[in-house]
């Protein structure tokens, strides 16, 4: 019988793969890594709630949003850290209102508020994957947005709105982590695409691990 040589080519192509699959297995968000449960040894570690999450089911019909398009505001700086500080602590965010850095360990309850939340709170909803809907509107104009909240899918799951007083009269801002919107008055338009585009995101360290962590 007669020997073939295989060609350098097709030896440095078959070396390339084994390089991937191997970088796979010590990946856990991507490649075969995941399927394993392979984790890591270069990944720091998900926060505690994170690592009782990792089976996290989305609601049907959620679609997760990995990367946002152009639609959905502005990037805003994302803070350097995320880390738990203690329930109460005040915090000197960049931006008003925030839309990353440390925040409380609790995150607040998803849909609509009455009263103020504290931006502590909701930035611990946003390294989630929720989208955080705070508006400084007279009453009529409050309780039409209010209502909104009911044409948004699954807000139950990954919305917060909330009235916030830090920011101008007649103003809405929209927020997801590391992304804002700033509109005037209840502008269904803008509110809708902004909510949609980011819900469910994976623009956190903790999201892109663990994948988007509904309310319920």
């Amino acid at each position: 019988a007669s020997s073939r040589t295989v060609p350098k080519a097709v030896l440095r192509w078959i070396r390339a793969k084994l390089k991937d699959l191997a970088r796979s297995l010590d990946d856990p968000t991507a490649g075969l890594g995941s399927l394993f449960g392979i984790a890591s040894q270069t990944t720091r570690p998900a926060h505690p709630e994170a690592m009782l999450e990792r089976s996290i089911r989305v609601p049907p019909g959620v679609v997760v949003t990995p990367h946002p398009s152009v639609s959905g505001g502005k990037r805003v700086p994302v803070m350097v850290s995320a880390e738990h500080r203690p329930e109460g602590e005040s915090i000197d965010y960049g931006t008003l209102p925030p839309a990353s850095g440390p925040h409380w360990s609790r995150w607040a309850d998803c849909g609509v508020h009455d009263e103020e939340v504290p931006d502590e709170r909701v930035v611990h909803n946003m390294e989630h994957g929720h989208v955080i809907i705070s508006y400084n509107l007279d009453p009529e104009l409050a309780a039409v947005i209010e209502r909104m909240a009911g044409s948004l899918d699954d807000f139950d799951s990954f919305g917060v709105m909330r009235p916030y007083s830090k920011i101008g009269p007649g103003t809405v801002v929209m927020t997801a982590w590391g992304y804002m919107d700033i509109v005037k008055g209840v502008d269904h338009e803008r509110i809708d695409a902004f909510y949609h585009e980011h819900r469910a995101n994976r623009y956190s360290e903790e999201t892109r691990a663990v994948g988007p962590i509904p309310c319920r």
